[in-house]
């Protein structure tokens, strides 16, 4: 009787992973907006410059953050040569507005340049747009 409760709840689980990985079953609006905010400044992290420039309407400000951090990290690796960035943004609010979204919520950020570690954080607001049925950062 066990061995068959088990198999249930087994199947039952795989056939849920199958439809989450597939994405099958749709994220919220929130999720994907979330989502968006995190592989941002993950690729900020990772000094993946294009890929954090992708997630962002072109020429906005998100964009041109990305650029100006880019431009500073560059100036400091021609002669330095350890810098990691730690930038973290947690949400604390996101309002939807038809195809808008403001996200509030807080930046912090560290950058350390061979050992030497650079810090602030504050309240921070996020605009967002849908396009083409995908969020973007501006």
């Amino acid at each position: 009787m066990r061995k068959k409760q088990f198999l249930i709840a087994f199947l039952t689980l795989l056939i849920i992973s199958i439809f989450i990985l597939s994405g099958c079953i749709p994220l919220s609006e929130e999720a994907q907006i979330t989502y968006l905010i995190n592989r941002y400044y993950a690729a900020i992290n990772q000094q993946n410059w294009e890929k954090a420039k992708s997630y962002c309407i072109f020429n906005s400000t998100p964009y041109n953050d990305v650029i100006n951090i880019e431009n500073k990290v560059a100036q400091w690796d021609s002669s330095i040569a350890d810098i990691t960035l730690d930038y973290s943004f947690y949400i604390s609010d996101i309002i939807i507005t038809g195809k808008y979204a403001t996200v509030d919520g807080f930046l912090s950020f560290e950058i350390n340049i061979n050992g030497s570690i650079t810090e602030d954080s504050g309240e921070k607001t996020i605009n967002v747009e849908k396009i083409d049925n995908n969020w973007q950062l501006y």
